[in-house]
């Protein structure tokens, strides 16, 4: 809608909305993203974290059968293990993890499905963010999936 205002300027209504919506979205998103990235840094209190395997090799897989595994892993620091975010690198992989904190000594998954649904060779990659040292750890997932 076209609006003209008390000194004869025309003005875009919509155009004007549309700019602020969108001004606004970004603001919430870069204070969101600033929040997650120093989460970890802000509580000074990193501990570590292990896993039983970083790889997992899924051998042959029927098409169209997802394929769910777990990668368990232990606190073996000395401070209360948080997972903050875990992200798959296609949305063929989705995954879900413990999501209260592990203290040390106890243990924890991430637990990835993936889904079979293109014939071939496969490799995924799991980021997994968390209060540990460096911050990331990447698990990986491959196979290849059969007609």
């Amino acid at each position: 809608m076209i609006i003209e205002d008390m000194n004869g300027n025309i003005k875009n209504s919509k155009f004007i909305g549309v700019l602020l919506l969108v001004v606004i979205s970004m603001i919430v998103l870069i204070v969101f993203s600033f929040q997650r990235a120093t989460d970890v840094q802000l509580t000074g209190k990193n501990t570590q974290i292990k896993f039983e395997r970083a790889i997992c090799d899924l051998g042959c897989l029927k098409q169209g059968t997802p394929k769910t595994i777990q990668f368990r892993f232990e606190n073996v620091g000395n401070e209360p293990l948080v997972i903050y975010n875990v992200e798959p690198s296609c949305g063929c992989t989705g995954a879900e993890w413990s999501k209260k904190p592990i203290e040390q000594g106890g243990e924890g998954l991430v637990e990835v499905t993936y889904d079979a649904k293109e014939p071939g060779v496969f490799m995924k990659t799991i980021d997994v963010y968390g209060n540990f040292e460096d911050g990331l750890v990447q698990l990986t997932i491959k196979g290849t999936v059969e007609r």
